[in-house]
């Protein structure tokens, strides 16, 4: 989201922070700054082992036993991937928004700001897309992508067990559960992207492409 509206367009130098180690701070990593160039960020990793997210000059309250995928959103919101107890949650601007999982990676961003980030629970795998889960998880699911208005996601998934009887299962395209008629295809590589243009159907056989 480019809301130039925002930008300050005021000849200055202006100190947004001091990337120095704030007190407590061993080290920190996964640097970024904000679109609109009004924060920085990093993973800060503690004195006593714990992780947390510095925004600027502040620490997130969040403390977890690992944070990866430090990353601001293009409305400038703050995500980072968190390990609580044992389990992965997403966090944006210091808060959880989605359940746990055993492990969350990757996230993607639509342009309008959507939060989109594949998901594995027990041996299945999925999207979360803005804290829903897709409803129906897969044996296995690759090149997942998000639609541009950030309604829909998808990836190429596994729908059934190899060992199953009759031989290899089709491949298929799953789309996310938002009701809307955006086209996507498989490339030669196998690979979900959506098309900006309006086309029909749901699912399609890896073999259609080809």
């Amino acid at each position: 989201m480019d809301d130039r509206n925002n930008w300050n367009w005021e000849p200055e130098v202006r100190e947004i922070a001091d990337a120095a180690p704030l007190p407590g701070c061993d080290r920190q990593e996964e640097w970024q700054a904000s679109p609109d160039g009004e924060s920085m960020a990093a993973v800060v990793v503690q004195d006593d082992g714990t992780f947390a997210v510095r925004r600027n000059d502040a620490l997130w309250e969040v403390r977890a036993e690992k944070i990866y995928r430090c990353l601001f959103a293009p409305d400038n919101r703050l995500t980072a991937l968190a390990r609580l107890d044992g389990e992965w949650a997403l966090m944006v601007d210091d808060a959880e928004v989605c359940e746990h999982a055993d492990y969350y990676w990757g996230t993607m961003f639509s342009p309008g700001g959507a939060i989109a980030v594949p998901m594995q629970t027990g041996m299945e795998y999925g999207v979360m897309l803005d804290g829903k889960p897709w409803e129906n998880l897969y044996t296995s699911a690759t090149d997942f992508a998000v639609s541009a208005n950030g309604r829909s996601t998808a990836a190429v998934v596994q729908t059934a067990s190899l060992g199953r009887p009759g031989g290899l299962p089709q491949g298929r395209v799953h789309r996310g559960r938002q009701r809307q008629r955006m086209g996507f295809h498989l490339s030669q590589r196998l690979g979900a992207q959506f098309r900006p243009r309006r086309a029909s159907g749901g699912l399609y056989r890896a073999s259609d492409s080809f």
